[in-house]
Parts: structure tokens; sequence; C-alpha cells
């Protein structure tokens, strides 16, 4: 038996590890007394388990010790960020290969936006980038309503007084949330169509259907919205609904912005890894779309931990202003 094999693991992590759950749900499995090892129910999240030696089961159900995976999933819009969905809505699931290593997302995307996803069983790299104090940026290209003015990006800015999130504001009107200041974000005109307008947002929280509430607060509703990046890493030229899994260049970047990585970065770019092949949802590469009211146009690259600059002014596209 090697070292390797017997290394001892907290049983949480090693339910992490297993892709059942994060690290959070899996003490809560523990706890709940479904999970076993080596036939004995565990209530205890810090016990330790041997990799190769324990039997882990959950449910009745042997779990077995995977390797790290980290994909980028251009979600579409009409999927839910679940793995299983109880009114049988269209799941990140349906777009992954059944037999490789699980993974979840990191984060959320509702149900009505679209693009960058990170799905992972790395449970320490999921937990980071979500984390507020890592500060790892997101950033939106966003079609909204009309033509948002100059203090009204000013306030975007700086931050603005928003409803709270939609489960806040049911019941009776003195149970109800009340309003909050939004957290600064970087803005910049993409596009000046005829009656709307292409934002580009970056934000370093992530807060339930944030991008909307500061959007509805200045009056200028979103029409779409899309992800186009997370800290280092860019959407790219991925298509709406294929997966594909990082390069080592692109996980070393990830990994380094919430102080993860050692070492140096590869020299070379690594050719892409198999074990998460594509699927397609059939949707337009990147640009087919971008004729008219319907097209999203591409956001811009920046230089990874710079801040996206607000006084940029918009791109001027001839014969393309259409609504």
């Amino acid at each position: 038996m090697t070292a390797k094999a017997d290394r001892e693991v907290r049983l949480q992590a090693y339910l992490a590890r297993a892709g059942v759950a994060s690290r959070r749900r899996a003490e809560a499995l523990i706890t709940s007394g479904r999970v076993s090892v080596n036939n004995q129910v565990v209530t205890v999240p810090g016990c330790q388990v041997a990799r190769g030696r324990d039997i882990v089961q959950l449910d009745g159900q042997v779990l077995e010790w995977q390797e790290l995976m980290t994909l980028a999933f251009n979600k579409p819009r009409g999927v839910v960020t679940t793995m299983t969905d109880p009114q049988g809505r269209p799941t990140i699931a349906d777009f992954l290969d059944a037999n490789g290593p699980r993974v979840f997302p990191v984060g959320r995307l509702d149900y009505a936006s679209e693009g960058l996803l990170i799905l992972t069983n790395d449970g320490e790299l999921a937990r980071r980038l979500m984390h507020p104090s890592f500060g790892v940026a997101k950033v939106y290209a966003v079609k909204v309503k009309g033509h948002p003015s100059a203090e009204a990006l000013r306030r975007l800015r700086s931050g603005v007084m928003m409803a709270p999130p939609a489960c806040s504001r049911s019941g009776p009107p003195a149970a109800r949330a009340p309003q909050q200041l939004s957290p600064r974000a970087n803005v910049h005109v993409l596009e000046t169509l005829r009656i709307n307008t292409w934002l580009q947002i970056e934000v370093h929280e992530g807060q339930q259907h944030l991008v909307r509430r500061m959007l509805d607060a200045i009056e200028h509703p979103v029409l779409r919205l899309v992800r186009t990046a997370v800290g280092p890493l860019e959407i790219d030229d991925l298509k709406s609904g294929s997966v594909r899994r990082l390069t080592s260049r692109e996980l070393f970047a990830l990994r380094a912005a919430v102080k993860l990585a050692e070492g140096a970065p590869p020299r070379q770019p690594a050719v892409e890894q198999p074990g998460a092949p594509a699927r397609s949802a059939g949707a337009p590469a990147r640009g087919a779309e971008r004729k008219g009211e319907g097209g999203t146009p591409g956001h811009r690259r920046r230089p990874p931990g710079q801040g996206v600059a607000t006084h940029d002014r918009p791109r001027k596209r001839k014969d393309r202003r259409s609504r």
C-alpha cells in the first residue's frame, strides 16, 4: 500500500472530491447520518479517512476519489444552474459527459442569463472564487432598455440604492428587507443602439440578481445579460451550450487569482486535455449574431488583474445601429 493511497483526508473533503457536493453541503450529508465509513455510520464531519483503504458510502453507494477537473461552460438562456431540476427544465448536467468526473457550478447564473460558468470538483478553488474577500471580478455584457445618462452610469460606479432580492420583497411590508447599497462597479458603454444600449459591467461580489437589481434602480432594466469573464478566465470563442476543460495556463491563472497557485506558470500553452468532450447546443459562433439588435458585442479584453476602464467612449459602427 503506497503512502499516497494511505493519505488521510477529512471526510467532507473526500465527499467533495467524489463529486457528491461542496464541502459545506457534504458536512450536512454527514451530520444527517447518510454517510458511512467501512459500513459504520459517521456523523462527525472531521473524521479522517484514508484513500484506497477506507470504503466511503453515501446512502449505501460507494464513492470513488476523483481527479480534480475544472471546466468552462457557456450557459445558454433557459438552462438552470443545477444538476437536477424538479420542474424538468434543462440543467447544466444535460451538457456534460455522464461518464466523466462529477463537477458542480461555481456560483450561479439565473435562468434568463447566459455566458461563462465555471464547473469544478475542486472544493477549495470553488470556495475561494465565490468568497468576497478574494474580490474575483465578474464581467458582464448587458443590453439595457434605453440610453443611460452619464449621471446614471456615475451612480452605478459609485453604488446605487437598490431593491433587495425578490425573495426578500415578499411577505407583509413590515417584514420586507429594506433597500441596500450596491457594490461599486466598473461600467462603460460597449455599443449604443437606436433605442437600447450595450454596457459592460464589472463587479467583485456575487449577490442574487445583483446586476439586474442595479440596473432596475437606474430605471434601465436588463434585456439581455451575458457573463463574459470570471477573474482572468474569459469566454472567448466558446460557443453557447459548449463546455471545455481549462488549459494548464488558464487553471494556473485562475488559482493564482485566489492565492492557490504555486511556482511559475507554464511557459507554453498546454494542449487541451481529454476528459470533457464539448457538446454544442447548435448556437452560432461568437460574432455570428452580431448583426442587428440580437447580437452580443464582443467584450473588451483586459490585462489580468486590471479593472475595466470607465472613461471609454462607445465604439462607433457604421450601418449597425438597429434597435
